[in-house]
């Protein structure tokens, strides 16, 4: 032992593995290993197995959970997101097919409305919801278009397609007592008038979509006034407030039956039987053919079993008579398209629309 001198001993590393594995790491608190006399080497291939081994154990008890959870889907309540306000024609929609499902699926289905920012508010909603099948939405042209009308990172791949429930042209609506009784006129009078008309529109959805290219058409300007959703479009409409308004005839029927509201034309290839009487935008002089349609997505990532049990319930509901009747006195015309359809759907009508919302000069973003 050297007195007043204290030299400096570098740490020793321990190991506290089995003899036949050598690793190098720091220290041992503990004192009861022997000192690491060199480099490690590498582990055994006997130890390799074992670790794959127990990796793979790991992963299969995960799957054996997940697909437990598959098996007993639903096992409790299913939520059910509206991207836009009561009443409108998604609520009315969703609204009826709820007891149906519910029998179906064999759990209650609870309607959440989520209006707002181009229905961006709703649609995001659903993306970033957990991929368990619980939360499910109801989605129209607007998921579609909401990509590039919408500044709000929107992306069509954050959902799984589950059907296609129906598609409809869309309608021109005026108020009832009001000025305009077709096509024509409010086309003649926006000519002499740039500007001065108001359209009600849920920004960057198809209500934006079809006003817009209805403008385009019929080569006039009008003045567009953004609301939340549908319901409260009409209500606008009904009351005065704007000279027309552009959706689907479902969310008109309750004020044309009150006499509130009346509808001039309708943006199909040929009049439709159950409305002879209403003439095509062809037919009142302006080239004009689009449709508005609703579907069932779910978050990315739900798995296969789960997309499988709610695709074929929605398909069983949508193909019932009963069903397909109410929907049609709601003017809602069942067009079903189970997930791959639908899928393959959704890819054409991604590239038409992207197309066409360039042309109308709306794209103000792009998904990433």
């Amino acid at each position: 032992m050297m007195i007043g001198t204290r030299q400096s001993v570098a740490p020793v590393n321990r190991v506290c593995l089995p003899d036949h594995v050598t690793v190098s790491r720091p220290a041992s608190p503990f004192g009861t290993c022997e000192p690491d006399s060199g480099p490690a080497s590498p582990a055994r291939p006997g130890v390799v197995r074992v670790m794959i081994a127990m990796l793979f154990s790991i992963l299969a008890a995960v799957w054996a959970v997940l697909a437990v959870a598959a098996s007993n889907y639903p096992s409790k309540n299913i939520m059910m997101v509206v991207p836009f306000p009561a009443g409108g024609r998604s609520d009315i929609t969703i609204r009826m097919l709820a007891p149906y499902l519910e029998k179906e699926l064999g759990q209650p289905l609870v309607i959440l409305n989520k209006p707002g920012g181009g229905s961006s508010i709703g649609f995001r909603y659903v993306a970033q919801a957990q991929p368990d099948g619980y939360t499910i939405g109801l989605n129209t042209n607007a998921v579609v278009t909401a990509q590039y009308t919408v500044q709000d990172n929107l992306d069509l791949r954050d959902y799984e397609p589950i059907a296609l429930i129906n598609s409809d042209p869309a309608v021109m609506a005026v108020a009832y007592g009001g000025r305009w009784k077709d096509v024509g006129a409010f086309v003649s009078f926006a000519k002499q008038n740039p500007k001065k008309l108001l359209i009600g529109i849920n920004p960057g959805a198809s209500a934006h979509i079809f006003a817009a290219s209805f403008l385009r058409a019929a080569k006039i300007e009008a003045t567009l006034v953004p609301y939340k959703g549908g319901s409260q479009r009409v209500a606008a409409l009904a009351g005065g407030h704007i000279d027309a308004d552009f959706g689907v005839l479902a969310q008109y029927r309750p004020m044309i039956d009150t006499k509130r509201v009346r509808v001039i034309a309708i943006a199909s290839a040929k009049r439709m039987p159950a409305h002879k009487d209403l003439p095509t935008f062809k037919e009142s002089g302006v080239d004009l053919q689009i449709s508005g349609w609703q579907g069932f997505f779910v978050p990315k990532g739900v798995p296969a079993d789960v997309r499988k049990r709610l695709s074929e319930s929605v398909r069983a509901v949508l193909t019932a008579p009963e069903v397909v009747q109410k929907l049609k006195r709601l003017e809602v015309q069942v067009a079903y398209k189970s997930p791959r359809e639908f899928a393959q759907f959704l890819k054409t009508e991604d590239a038409e629309m992207r197309q066409l919302i360039r042309e109308l000069g709306l794209m103000v973003a792009s998904p990433k």
